[in-house]
Formats: C-alpha cells, structure tokens, sequence
C-alpha cells in the first residue's frame, strides 16, 4: 500500500489543517455502479468524512456511511491511503486531508440521518468525472485495476 500519493497543490507559506478521514467506495457488482454523496449544494463525494476522537478509521467509515447515506456496510478490504490539499469553500480554511480507502459492501439502506445528502449509484467511469476530489477519483481507478 503506498502512503506517498498526493494531490492538491501545497502553497508554501499557507498553514493546512491536517483532517484524517475514512471513505467507502461502495461497490455494486450485480448494477456496476459505485454509491456516491450529492450534497445540498450539488457537490459529489465518496460516502465518508472525517475521525471523531477516540474513533478507528473503521468505526468512522460505518458512522459515517450511516450519516450520510443512510447506508450500513462491511468493510471488505483496504484500497489505500491518498492525501488532498484543498481550500474548503465553506469555511475558506486551508485542509490536508488524508483519505484511509476501503471498498465496503452495502448490507441495508436506511433514512441517512444527516438531511440535504442524496445518495446516488453510478458506473464508474461516470463517478470519476462527477467527484469532486481527486484523491477519491485516485481511490475508485486502484478498485478498478
């Protein structure tokens, strides 16, 4: 598994907020189609988000799913660590996030718990051009290999 891989542009004098998070890439094998977040502003996502205190990046990664999409998942196995320099354009901060990377399996669908998410399942090659991040884009292309 590498650590190395980064995207983003770091500007040298900015200070970054280091954000560790968990993400699912949630594979649908019978439709071939990857599950994706639309926030309320119409942003797309891989379900996921960032650590509690005291959280696993596993136990993050199913509250989150829960969170988000209303989503309840296995983890079947660990597709790797990817890193993101970005500035939010929420609170105009300055991030570093690094993404931890499982490909989970869906076991049920719920209400998400978190309002203004819709979840949407899509074929691959589309998810990569519709997801904001790169490091998630980089996250479903090492699924797919």
């Amino acid at each position: 598994m590498k650590n190395n891989i980064v995207f983003g542009i770091h500007q040298d004098k900015q200070k970054y907020i280091t954000k560790v998070s968990s993400y699912a890439v949630i594979y649908n094998i019978q439709e071939s189609s990857i599950a994706l977040i639309k926030n309320h502003k119409g942003d797309y996502f891989l379900p996921g988000g960032g650590l509690e205190i005291d959280e696993s990046l596993e136990d993050c990664l199913i509250r989150e799913c829960l969170e988000e999409g209303g989503l309840e998942v296995s983890i079947q196995k660990n597709i790797g660590v990817a890193k993101q320099y970005f500035k939010s354009p929420n609170d105009y901060k300055y991030y570093l996030n690094e993404g931890h990377f499982y490909m989970c399996k869906q076991l049920s669908k719920q209400y998400p718990l978190e309002k203004g998410n819709t979840i949407l399942w899509v074929k691959p090659s589309l998810a990569i051009k519709m997801l904001v991040h790169d490091h998630h884009k980089w996250a479903i292309l090492q699924l797919l290999k």
